[in-house]
């Protein structure tokens, strides 16, 4: 039950796919696919993911960053519903 009330996702990563990549490597042949139960993650940059873990893990507190990004506080109130499947 600790998961009711937030975002629930998968990740897969694929091998043997050809064709161009965003990063330009020759030798990368795999494709990652993220999926969310949510349109929209939550944060825009992985600087805010490391800030917001930082904020939740190590000052066990998360509410001094979201009052300070109320934005991200509006996607996790959103998300904080019942979702029948990722």
């Amino acid at each position: 039950m600790g998961d009711f009330q937030t975002t629930l996702g998968i990740g897969i990563k694929l091998f043997g796919v050809d064709g161009p990549k965003l990063i330009d490597d020759p030798e990368d042949t795999t494709f990652d696919l993220i999926l969310q139960n949510f349109e929209v993650f939550f944060l825009d940059t992985a600087a805010d993911m490391c800030a917001f873990t930082k904020a939740g893990v190590i000052g066990k507190n998360y509410d001094k960053y979201l009052d300070a990004h109320p934005e991200t506080r509006a996607l996790l109130d959103a998300m904080a519903k019942p979702v029948g499947s990722v």
